[in-house]
């Protein structure tokens, strides 16, 4: 997943862990109904761990789609700018 990949100074690993909690904490909260599903899915069947996976995600992904496209529209993500 790639948050364990970081190198740093002797006795730096705690501020440097700290400085990336706090990074992934600004990421929306809503993100963590991946790990719920994750979780409630586990002794499910392929078909029915799918059927609730879309059942949980889709009002997340829709509303991110939406927020997306009008951050798109105002100009992030455009020549490397995510600021709007």
């Amino acid at each position: 997943m790639g948050l364990a990949n970081r190198v740093v100074p002797d006795g730096q690993a705690r501020q440097a862990a700290e400085a990336l909690v706090a990074e992934i904490a600004r990421f929306p909260q809503r993100l963590l109904v991946d790990c719920a599903s994750a979780y409630r899915q586990w002794d499910l069947d392929l078909a029915e761990a799918l059927c609730a996976e879309a059942a949980g995600g889709y009002p997340v992904v829709f509303e991110e789609a939406l927020e997306g496209a009008q951050c798109f529209v105002a100009g992030a993500g455009r020549h490397g700018r995510f600021d709007g």
